[in-house]
Parts: structure tokens; sequence; C-alpha cells
């Protein structure tokens, strides 16, 4: 939840200013949000199957790349690479699930 609300601060700074790049505070923040969302994501995962997707430990390294460079980019773009992003992540993890490279899920009866 914490995540989130830190990522609506950054977005709502970003909206009223979109061509500007964000202040250095902001893209901290930006990454700290988005730690704490992949954080969780990581823990049920975690939960789920007992294996870590190492997906998720490379986008947290090319966010911060790609936040370190935020100083000479516009905020709206740096808010779009952070989605282009997340969604090459989420596929690679996505795609896994289906050939099977991770287990299934054991359901708990």
């Amino acid at each position: 939840m914490t995540g989130i609300i830190a990522y609506a601060v950054v977005v709502k700074h970003m909206v009223a200013h979109p061509n500007e790049s964000l202040p250095y505070a902001d893209r901290w923040l930006l990454l700290a949000a988005l730690v704490m969302l992949l954080g969780g994501c990581l823990h049920i995962q975690w939960e789920v199957t007992r294996r870590l997707a190492p997906e998720c430990f490379v986008a947290v390294g090319v966010m911060t790349a790609w936040l370190l460079i935020g100083e000479s980019i516009p905020g709206w773009a740096a808010v779009a690479g952070i989605a282009a992003i997340l969604a090459a992540m989420q596929s690679i993890t996505s795609r896994k699930f289906r050939i099977a490279e991770l287990p299934e899920a054991d359901v708990v009866r």
C-alpha cells in the first residue's frame, strides 16, 4: 500500500509539469515505490512457488539506471520508461509460467 501511495505522489507532481524533468527526490521516491511494489510481488511469488523470478531484480537495476539519467528527460518519459520496463518484466515472468519453467502452485486444502 505504501508503494502505491508513494507512486501516486510522484505522478501527481509529474502531472503538474509533465515536460519538466522529475526532481531528484521524486525520482528516488518513484524508485522506492517501485521497489516496494515489486517486493510485495516477489513475496507473493515466493509464498506460492518457493522461487523468485530473476527478471524482477534485473528490472530494479534497469529502473535505477533509467532514473539516474532522469534529470535529462521529461517526467512523462521517465514514467513511460518505467511502464515499459515493468511490462517487459511481466511479459517474461508470464511466459515462464506458461511454459512451466516455474513450478505450478500447490493448492492448500
